[in-house]
């Protein structure tokens, strides 16, 4: 260690750490301070997208604290390069956290090649490859961290825990299931209350097909955090897929009793309810997701649905038009709205040249024929009565049908639907 007076001594020729040891301890202890409490550099100026920002947080740089430098150690060689390498870390952390990832990744590069020893850097290389939507590049630095601590025993616990998890994120992502599954179990070996690497492993189990030990998962993460409304999402979502309805319902319940504007739970537990004929119960779930979350285009499609099956076409009509008026270019909406315009029995409701309108513009967007678009555009041409047109336009969805091998039950639809246009007669379709 170096001790100088730059006063008196600014070329720093008297090294006085042996003769005023009492101030070199003082000043350790405040740099050591400094080290562990002092916040990554932040550039207001920076603008951090949607996607980078959930990356960043996912990580724990967004509202959180992130990983550190480290302590200063007694042992090295060279103070003064501890601290500028502690500068550094941090001015590399304030630019992955104003999401300028290509300068954050240049001055990584320049600290590993000026610090090969200090294995921290491996995992900011890491999340910093993370953060850019990286996730492969971001693999081998987590692994390169792990492969350098292998031998260093519980001291390295909290670094490597961090390694472990990220990189079976990344591996996840990338999908490297079973590897991600491994690194995620890894990551539990160390600390098994880690509730994030638990929840993720039961939910990558899930995403293979392993729904007995995802739930298994799941319930584990419930017991350790029972006001974790995600985990009962997923928990609920998961019991619904084993078809455990009452299962599904309680844990849907209790994520929403955690969180009352959870509109995943919301939509989820209309889907039960609907399926067991509780039309206005799932209405009510729906519509109340609709007024909380008008941002969601699940919560109109599920919600005008739930109006149709109700027999309010009129109600169906007014939700659909305020999902075009948000989202303009919403081609399924369009079609849906449009088959109701074109086929209702009630003339308050039928608009066969608006259901043209609509039907043109959808179809137009599409690269490939689509037989329910091309449905609904004969339906429109019929309503307005230009059956010669609604003849054309339904053979062609036919013969694509044919094509791709999908006969039965749409293909008998769409023939029906043709021989009543032959005989010059329109769609009149009941709610």
């Amino acid at each position: 260690a170096e001790l100088y007076e730059l006063l008196e001594d600014p070329g720093e020729t008297e090294n006085r750490i042996a003769r005023e040891s009492a101030i070199a301890q003082r000043l350790r202890a405040r740099l050591q301070k400094r080290l562990s409490e002092s916040e990554p550099a932040n550039d207001a100026r920076a603008v951090v997208d949607d996607g980078a920002r959930a990356r960043l947080q996912s990580l724990g740089y967004v509202g959180n604290r992130p990983v550190r430098a480290g302590r200063a150690d007694e042992d090295a060689p060279d103070a003064k390069r501890l601290i500028a390498f502690h500068e550094q870390f941090q001015e590399t952390l304030g630019r992955l956290t104003a999401g300028d990832f290509t300068e954050a990744r240049t001055r990584s590069a320049q600290m590993l090649s000026a610090h090969p020893e200090i294995a921290d850097v491996w995992i900011l290389r890491g999340d910093i490859e993370v953060a850019a939507g990286r996730n492969a590049e971001a693999i081998p630095h987590y692994q390169k961290y792990l492969e350098e601590t292998r031998a260093l025993g519980p001291t390295a616990d909290a670094g490597r825990l961090r390694a472990q998890y990220n990189l079976a994120n990344a591996l996840a992502a990338v999908g490297e299931t079973q590897q991600a599954l491994t690194a995620y179990r890894a990551a539990l070996e160390i600390d098994p209350q880690h509730i994030n690497a638990r929840y993720n492993l039961g939910l990558t189990l899930g995403e293979s097909g392993a729904l007995d030990a995802a739930i298994a998962e799941l319930e584990r993460v419930i017991e350790l955090d029972p006001g974790f409304p995600e985990g009962h999402y997923d928990l609920g979502y998961a019991f619904a897929l084993r078809g455990d309805a009452a299962a599904a319902e309680r844990h849907y319940n209790e994520a929403l009793r955690r969180r009352p504007d959870y509109a995943q739970a919301s939509l989820r537990l209309g889907d039960l309810l609907a399926a067991r004929g509780g039309a206005a119960a799932a209405l009510a779930h729906y519509e109340r997701v609709l007024d909380l979350h008008p941002e969601l285009p699940e919560a109109y499609m599920k919600t005008a649905r739930a109006h149709l099956s109700g027999g309010d076409q009129q109600a169906a009509v007014e939700i659909y038009h305020r999902a075009l008026n948000r989202f303009p270019q919403w081609n399924a909406a369009a079609v849906e709205l449009a088959w109701i315009l074109a086929t209702s029995a009630e003339p308050s409701v039928r608009n066969g040249r608006q259901a043209l309108s609509l039907a043109r513009g959808a179809c137009a967007h599409l690269s490939d024929p689509n037989p329910r678009c091309l449905d609904t555009l004969a339906a429109a041409y019929a309503a307005t009565g230009n059956f010669e047109q609604a003849i054309s336009v339904l053979e062609r969805a036919l013969e694509f049908v044919r094509q791709r091998g999908q006969g039965g039950r749409l293909q008998r639809i769409l023939q029906s639907h043709l021989a009543a246009y032959r005989h010059g007669q329109p769609l009149f379709l009941e709610s």
